[in-house]
């Protein structure tokens, strides 16, 4: 039987990076046969658009890839429309980041989905952050906060403000956790 947790913070910080800020950013191992790498990610590729996208002006249908060193898929930004606010800011509506791992033997696998209704990206700061509540989907949790802000200098997403946390395989977690059965019940001792 799985478990299935929820977990409400008030205020939560998620954190997409491998190393404190301060420190150095370590390699990480390879992943593990049959799960995808933990990889971080390059910024939002959202700078190049400026060029094709004067004040005022509307893209619709936006899908931009993203690609590593390495020339592999990293990840794919998908927008219903992108607008150039002015020269600091771009508008995206109903955008989905999709970040792409992969496995040992080569083949790509789904990291995480985020998803923004609406969001602004500050191009001098390389800032996205959310105008609506946002999703972070990952085969591990799936995380809800009112609003999301991701540093792409620095490869961090922050969710901030009635923050959940669903971990559906929680199980694994031991005492820490309990099933959601009551939540009102106090823990027992097995």
């Amino acid at each position: 039987m799985k478990t299935l947790v929820t977990i409400a913070l008030t205020a939560s910080v998620f954190a997409h990076s491998s190393a404190a800020q301060d420190q150095p950013a370590q390699p990480l191992p390879p992943p593990t046969k049959g799960e995808p790498s933990k990889r971080s990610k390059s910024p939002i590729p959202l700078k190049e658009l400026t060029e094709f996208l004067p004040i005022g002006r509307t893209l619709n249908g936006v899908i931009i890839p993203s690609y590593g060193a390495d020339s592999k898929l990293e990840s794919i930004l998908d927008s219903e429309t992108v607008t150039r606010i002015d020269e600091k800011f771009l508008r995206l509506t109903e955008m989905t980041i999709t970040t792409i791992g992969y496995q040992e033997d080569g083949s790509e696998v789904k990291e995480s989905v985020i998803f923004m209704k609406s969001a602004l990206y500050d191009l001098s700061a390389g800032i996205l952050k959310s105008e609506t509540p946002a999703t972070v989907d990952s085969p591990d949790f799936r995380l809800t906060g009112d609003q999301l802000t991701y540093d792409a200098q620095n490869d961090i997403t922050r969710v901030t403000e009635n923050v959940v946390i669903t971990i559906p395989e929680a199980g694994d977690m031991g005492d820490f956790v309990r099933e959601e059965s009551n939540e009102n019940d106090p823990p027992t001792e097995e």
